[in-house]
């Protein structure tokens, strides 16, 4: 029996002869424990008239992927010494396995936007342990990419998982690869990591399935922006540094750069003088 939900938190039956009846619906959830697995899950305590109803996301989740969640490197670290560490690749029923988990935002209301150290402390931990880097997830996204189009902690999980060689030519199925994800999410301090790959030359040239490589992504991006008058430092600093490979100057280099010039011009004044 299909079920439609109401405004008013009921559901009302679709299919079948019986009369519209109202179905009481779940107008908050609850943890319980579940006393064998030794974890917290979800159930509802109905779901469209189903007692006891626990979500599929939830059930197809290991220890692992809930002590990454919860932003736990203490759990997991006690659960990679067990034998469940051989579950550290598993996917859920969207294809995420943990480590896509430890790379995604993690912070909301208060902290939103904020850095989450026990989960970047998370996505460590799954590299050391021999997590497989270059699983596609949902969307056909690794780790890598999703960690180049979120926010926090996405940076330094993008520069541990540039380090571990994270395939940085995988394509999603959108064609696109994590020089992609930088471009479309202006996310300049991912694609400055991004660049120390050694295969950063090789993925830049890759053209997505709406025929773009990530420059023309990012230059489309920014015309954009531009006639909306909305032009930011980051839709500029993404650009350049795939055109040219270099970004906008920061305030110690802007320092550093004066500091080298007056030398060269001193060193110019006193090489003509000696003549």
């Amino acid at each position: 029996m299909s079920i439609r939900g109401n405004p008013d938190g009921t559901g009302t039956p679709l299919v079948g002869d019986a009369p519209e009846a109202l179905v009481p619906t779940p107008s908050h959830r609850e943890y319980e424990v579940n006393k064998t697995a030794g974890h917290n899950t979800i159930i509802y305590d109905t779901h469209h008239g189903v007692k006891r109803h626990v979500p599929l996301i939830e059930s197809t989740k290991t220890d692992i992927h809930r002590a990454v969640e919860d932003s736990d490197p203490a759990r997991l670290a006690d659960l990679l010494d067990t034998d469940l560490k051989e579950k550290i690749d598993q996917q859920n029923c969207e294809g995420t396995t943990a480590l896509h988990y430890s790379v995604m935002m993690s912070t909301t209301g208060a902290k939103y936007g904020q850095k989450d150290p026990d989960r970047i402390a998370c996505c460590q931990l799954l590299i050391e342990a021999g997590a497989n880097l270059d699983i596609a997830g949902q969307w056909g996204q690794t780790a890598l990419q999703l960690a180049c189009i979120s926010l926090y902690p996405a940076v330094e999980c993008t520069k541990m998982l540039v380090d571990a060689r994270a395939d940085l030519c995988h394509i999603d199925q959108w064609g696109g690869t994590a020089i992609h994800s930088c471009a479309y999410g202006t996310r300049t301090m991912q694609l400055k990591e991004v660049m120390k790959h050694p295969n950063y030359e090789k993925a830049k040239e890759i053209i997505n399935s709406t025929n773009e490589t990530a420059l023309q992504v990012a230059v489309g991006i920014y015309e954009k922006q531009e006639k909306k008058v909305e032009l930011a430092p980051c839709h500029c600093e993404v650009r350049m540094l795939l055109e040219t490979g270099k970004g906008l100057p920061g305030p110690d280099e802007e320092a550093l750069e004066k500091a080298s010039a007056k030398a060269r011009k001193q060193a110019e004044a006193k090489a003509a003088k000696a003549k």
